[in-house]
């Protein structure tokens, strides 16, 4: 989740606990999970409409971009992997020896 690991996730709840408070931390916990809710309703309502608008052209459309967001999640070891095991062009023929 956004590349933060447990330990990440443990400092920050530590660090909340003390800027919030005890008191406070459950409320702030509660309206957080409130707001990613609506981002997500609203992102998921946007992207619903673009497709109704687009119709097929919208699959064209994002399949580039999801080949980008692959990439982007991908680590660079195996993006490169992948590429060069699985070209897509084909490879070059071998030229023949030139007669001397």
């Amino acid at each position: 989740m956004f590349g933060l690991s447990i330990e990440h996730l443990l400092v920050l709840a530590v660090a909340a606990l003390f800027i919030l408070g005890p008191e406070r931390l459950p409320g702030a916990a509660e309206w957080a999970g409130r707001a990613i809710r609506r981002t997500r309703a609203m992102l998921a309502q946007a992207r619903d409409e673009v497709a109704n608008d687009l119709g097929a052209d919208f699959d064209e459309l994002r399949e580039p971009l999801q080949d980008l967001a692959d990439l982007c999640t991908t680590g660079q070891r195996a993006v490169l992997n992948r590429y060069l095991n699985e070209p897509e062009v084909p490879p070059r023929r071998a030229r023949a020896p030139r007669p001397r």
